[in-house]
């Protein structure tokens, strides 16, 4: 008997083990159901790790070459697409003698898009020279709040604070972000901005220089035909004939038949350029608390 009641404790307790691990294991997967639901839907508060308060003045310091130029806290993307991106921009900072760093986040803390862009810049010890010249690209991935914004300063902000010049790159860079490619979008504002901060303006489309030939023509034309008026209205020695009869010997031309044949039609086709000039990138100017002024413009995806 003794041994059929051990063997009925036993039972007993392996039950209530196996109800005491289900117990267990229902509220975990009910906690960490629920704090994933929370960071889907986090709420970004206060300021970004990043900043410091009471920041006065980003003349003190620089940031050292080696650190990143792209800062992914959005995560979007990949680690050589990062890499690349860095080449490209430690490219153009070679060539222009000019910062350039581009920033994601998933949130943009309260602040307005240019304003989180100068902030990094300026508090992170971004830029070239004794006027930290360079340029910012920040990308708000905020649910809702979508978009890019990108800020020169220094040698950069008449560039940067150009309308055209922006609407120009944003043209570049719009089609990507819409279809969810970042890593190229980000790569072809880069590549317009190279030539921006290089040449320090972009070549005129072709329809626009057609343009200035044809008025330049024009204007020739018309001074031509003036100077030409003028000749001729000193030529008194020789009257002008009246009819082409005048210059005829008489009975010595005669047309027996005319007719008209018709031989062949030609078409010219030429390719007509157009542009975006809707004036869509949204621009603004800020001064930030480092003491630095940035002017620049983007767009929302």
């Amino acid at each position: 008997m003794k041994k059929t009641k051990s063997t009925g404790t036993g039972i007993r307790s392996l039950l209530f083990a196996a109800i005491a691990a289900c117990l267990l294991f229902i509220s975990v997967f009910a906690y960490g159901g629920n704090a994933l639901a929370a960071s889907q839907d986090e709420t970004y508060t206060g300021k970004p790790s990043w900043y410091k308060e009471g920041f006065t003045s980003a003349d003190l310091f620089h940031n050292a070459p080696s650190d990143p130029r792209v800062v992914d806290y959005a995560g979007v993307f990949s680690d050589a697409q990062k890499s690349a991106l860095e080449n490209k921009l430690a490219g153009i900072k070679t060539r222009t003698g000019m910062d350039v760093v581009v920033v994601t986040d998933k949130s943009m803390y309260g602040m307005e898009a240019i304003e989180y862009a100068a902030e990094f810049y300026d508090m992170n010890g971004y830029g070239a020279g004794d006027d930290h010249s360079g340029v910012v690209m920040f990308i708000s991935f905020e649910p809702g709040n979508r978009q890019w914004f990108t800020a020169g300063t220094g040698k950069a902000e008449k560039l940067l604070g150009n309308s055209d010049n922006i609407n120009i790159m944003d043209d570049a860079m719009e089609p990507y972000m819409l279809e969810g490619d970042y890593y190229s979008g980000v790569n072809a504002y880069m590549d317009k901005l190279s030539v921006l901060l290089e040449k320090g303006k972009f070549p005129r489309p072709f329809m626009t220089s057609l343009l200035y030939v044809g008025i330049a023509l024009i204007a020739g034309s018309i001074f031509g035909g003036i100077n030409l008026s003028s000749k001729k209205a000193g030529m008194r020695a020789v009257a002008p004939a009246v009819a082409a009869s005048s210059y005829l010997k008489p009975d010595t031309f005669r047309i027996t038949r005319e007719n008209d044949t018709f031989i062949r039609t030609d078409v010219a086709r030429a390719l007509i350029e157009s542009s975006r000039s809707g004036g869509g990138s949204n621009t603004g100017s800020y001064h930030s608390s480092g003491g630095h002024s940035f002017s620049g413009g983007g767009r929302r995806f």
